[in-house]
């Protein structure tokens, strides 16, 4: 993270803030959004997406450069809660919990 980017104040002001009108803590699950970097493919360049092979810095927030580009919103998080969420499936599924080894516990 860069220039700020941490803590409760960087959670996307277009995200859904809680709390609710009934007083319920929102949201419950929180993903990076905003500004992340991401693929940018120029089919016709090889190395398109490498900084390093182009020798460019990463984008600012929601610019393009060397394949690369920064943007915002659910399309962003969406990738890392997924994949967080699979993980995690995975480790009840092969009995990783309590004890913290493969197949000590009973899978679910």
């Amino acid at each position: 993270l860069q220039r700020g980017q941490l803590g409760p104040d960087y959670l996307a002001d277009f995200s859904s803030r809680g709390p609710t009108a009934d007083g319920r803590i929102k949201p419950e699950v929180v993903a990076p959004g905003k500004f992340l970097v991401s693929a940018g493919a120029i089919p016709s360049e090889i190395g398109e997406c490498d900084s390093t092979v182009n020798q460019d810095p990463v984008p600012f927030p929601g610019g393009f450069r060397a394949g690369l580009l920064s943007l915002a919103g659910t399309s962003m998080a969406t990738p890392a809660v997924s994949g967080t969420a699979a993980m995690i499936r995975q480790y009840f599924e092969e009995g990783w919990y309590p004890v913290g080894t493969k197949g000590s516990g009973e899978q679910i």
